[in-house]
């Protein structure tokens, strides 16, 4: 503990946004949303970005992901 908090002493991989602040808060939450950048921005506001600015470099991958999925480099794309 540190000021009366947990601290993590190393650090973790968690596999997705939403279990680390499931963790965080301990409690139910949505990472994509809870999570912000420097610019104020949503996690979510911050992957859909990447996802039009992939698209508008890469046209023949037609790559379109549902509005919530995500973003993982795990997922495939087709290059034609």
């Amino acid at each position: 503990m540190l000021g009366g908090k947990l601290v993590f002493t190393q650090d973790f991989l968690f596999l997705s946004p939403t279990t680390a602040t499931g963790i965080l808060v301990g409690g139910s939450a949505n990472g994509r949303l809870a999570w912000k950048g420097a610019s104020g921005k949503t996690l979510k506001a911050i992957r859909m970005r990447a996802w039009r600015v992939f698209n508008m470099c890469f046209p023949q991958a037609q790559y379109n992901p549902p509005p919530d999925a995500a973003f993982e480099h795990t997922q495939r794309v087709t290059v034609n």
